[in-house]
């Protein structure tokens, strides 16, 4: 029978911090990667990946437009936070969705070529990024439109994004402990700031530390809403 060595736990956070510089390293590789998907999802069309703009400003005067005549508000303020709301969270499901299937959908290169492992989370969050850049054109506009400058205060949204995306990249590859670590880092930001935290998770344990209240939908449809720990067991 075989034995297998364990891995100190100094030993493991440094193999995993090795992989995301290494990962980090090879721009170039990932970067093309995440560029290559967008331009495939959109090879057959002649505008390219100017459809994801194209459809985000659909949708936003769409529905600015209907609820904004529904809920008798002006869109002077109302639009400019539809907007704003659609496109972070196009990036946050992005990134939760397509981080779930990094290493899934990588498979082939994983099994044929020998790359840090963060490269493939590296090209998830690039890819996402790009579609985030594309989005913001349509902000900007209305911004405009609307004569809305949102102030200073706006440039919180850059540090904001850097804690976003180095989350998502210590929760996608890091090991046991690092995530651990990641977590408490995560739990203290929260209970400091004070700020409401939507999460959509398969992690229950992570879900039971950070929020407080549960939704499970199955298929569009509401089956359980209540304490995260209720919501938890019917799932």
């Amino acid at each position: 029978m075989a034995e297998v060595a364990s891995t100190p736990r100094s030993s493991q956070v440094a193999l995993a911090l090795y992989d995301l510089v290494e990962g980090a390293r090879v721009t170039h590789l990932w970067g093309r990667l995440g560029w290559q998907d967008i331009r495939r999802r959109y090879r057959r069309s002649t505008l390219g990946p100017f459809w994801i703009t194209i459809s985000m400003g659909l949708l936003v005067g769409v529905l600015g437009t209907l609820y904004g005549g529904l809920f008798k508000v002006q869109a002077t303020n109302y639009v400019p936070y539809l907007t704003l709301g659609f496109v972070i969270w196009t990036l946050v499901n992005g990134l939760i969705t397509d981080g779930c299937t990094a290493f899934v959908n990588a498979s082939n290169i994983i099994q044929q070529a020998r790359l840090p492992l963060s490269v493939h989370v590296y090209r998830v969050v690039w890819r996402n990024l790009i579609i985030f850049f594309h989005n913001a054109v349509i902000f900007v506009v209305v911004a405009m439109v609307f004569s809305v400058w949102p102030g200073w205060t706006a440039l919180l949204v850059i540090p904001g994004m850097m804690l976003l995306l180095l989350m998502d990249e210590w929760l996608s590859v890091g090991d046991r402990h690092l995530v651990e670590k990641a977590r408490e880092r995560l739990e203290e930001f929260v209970d400091r700031a004070g700020i409401l935290v939507l999460a959509s998770q398969k992690n229950a344990n992570l879900l039971k530390r950070v929020c407080t209240k549960g939704v499970l939908l199955d298929a569009g449809k509401l089956r359980a809403t209540g304490p995260i720990g209720e919501v938890l067991g019917d799932y």
